[in-house]
């Protein structure tokens, strides 16, 4: 459960102060539940951004130049006792990425924590250019958080490569916050994705990729994912499969992993098609009790092999072999209406999705209402639309984003 918080000398998240007490007051945006506490050790300059809260209380605090000792008070609304907490933030490990050199010498320490303060425009010496953070065998296993902030430039041609992304095996992390825009296309050999290539026991959120990625097991945000959650995130882009899996959003989900709340766009296709080509608008082969839900696909063409469709190329349950449906694994999801493509499970709303006009794609309460998208202007409601139909054609976008 992430906060966000206001309150007496600041601003908000993000505020900062040398001196004094700094009183701040947390809203759980999900519950009757608030939280009213005072930061007492305001040595440095400091940033609270969001805190992880579990049943447990107060877990995770964030970034900040210091580690910062807090007391306050727990009051349950409609309740009058009132419990006293004390806990510590330890953030003295974070570190600024200012640059490319600091984005590029996260491969120095694969599990630090590192927040992003600036926006980054990448350049390139090589025609290879980027090397994917992680791989196989050295994986990423830190904390990434973008922190509203965006790394434009991006271009990778390495097409014997496997492990494709801005990351390329992430692994027992998060990756949040975070925006992404390709310079040139993004070429791999397999296990590509704009954010990251393979994705393990980790978390994507609130964050988006633009750009065009060609390979195989293609995703527009991640190429595959083993438990492992993908949320309010979208792709804009064209995917070009060569012969294997394909998604929007990814081309792989296995194993307790979860899409939901995002959105692709763009043309989907795959080169050599057969039997075993699994292309869909948000993912192209889900498996081993994984889900997809309150999700769009808004592509205008998707092409592939024998298992395509709008949303979910195949689905399989634990010890199957064939594609089936599954109401409990795939829900809610819609997609435009005529996109162009020839579709395997053309009757079947779990493939499908259920059909919107791409007028109704620039409604805000087409994702508010109907597929529960948070919007706002914050970590826990990212979403915001122009409803004027011009920044960002129409589709949602995040409040960060200067469109």
């Amino acid at each position: 459960m992430l906060l966000t918080g206001c309150g007496g000398g600041g601003s908000g998240t993000g505020s900062s102060t040398t001196s004094g007490t700094l009183e701040y007051t947390i809203s759980f945006l999900d519950s009757n539940l608030d939280v009213a506490y005072s930061v007492t050790k305001p040595s440095k300059d400091y940033n609270i951004t969001d805190i992880a809260v579990n049943e447990l209380g107060i877990t995770l605090p964030v970034y900040a130049a210091d580690g910062i000792e807090v007391a306050g008070n727990i009051a349950y609304e409609n309740y009058s006792l009132i419990q006293n907490v004390n806990f510590y933030i330890d953030v003295n490990d974070v570190a600024e990425i200012t640059d490319q050199e600091g984005l590029s010498a996260i491969r120095d320490n694969l599990s630090g924590k590192y927040v992003l303060t600036k926006d980054i425009n990448l350049t390139f010496d090589s025609d290879e250019g980027w090397l994917p953070i992680g791989n196989t065998g050295n994986r990423f296993t830190g904390i990434f958080n973008g922190n509203n902030h965006v790394i434009t430039g991006l271009r990778i041609n390495r097409p014997s490569t496997q492990f494709v992304g801005l990351f390329g095996y992430a692994v027992n992390t998060q990756i949040k916050n975070l925006g992404v825009e390709a310079a040139d296309e993004i070429k791999g050999k397999e296990y590509i994705g704009g954010i990251a290539g393979i994705v393990r026991n980790s978390n994507i959120a609130n964050s988006y990729f633009t750009g065009n990625i060609s390979g195989n097991h293609i995703g527009g945000i991640a190429g595959y994912l083993h438990d492992s959650n993908i949320t309010n995130s979208y792709f804009t882009g064209n995917i070009i499969g060569d012969t294997n899996n394909v998604g929007g959003i990814a081309a792989n989900a296995y194993t307790n992993s979860y899409i939901t709340n995002s959105y692709s766009t763009g043309n989907i296709s795959v080169i050599h098609t057969s039997n075993n080509n699994f292309v869909g608008g948000i993912v192209g082969f889900i498996a081993d009790n994984s889900f997809a839900t309150n999700n769009a696909a808004i592509n205008p063409s998707i092409n592939g092999g024998q298992h395509t469709n709008r949303i979910v190329g195949c689905i399989q349950k634990p010890s199957a072999t064939e594609c089936m449906e599954d109401a409990s694994a795939v829900t809610n999801n819609f997609a435009l209406a005529n996109i162009h493509g020839t579709f395997t499970d053309a009757g079947s709303e779990i493939y499908q999705g259920i059909s919107k006009t791409i007028d109704d794609f620039k409604a805000e309460s087409t994702y508010a209402v109907d597929l529960n998208w948070n919007f706002g202007d914050n970590a826990t409601h990212p979403w915001t639309i122009d409803n004027n139909g011009v920044k960002n054609n129409g589709l949602p976008y995040f409040y960060w984003q200067d469109l």
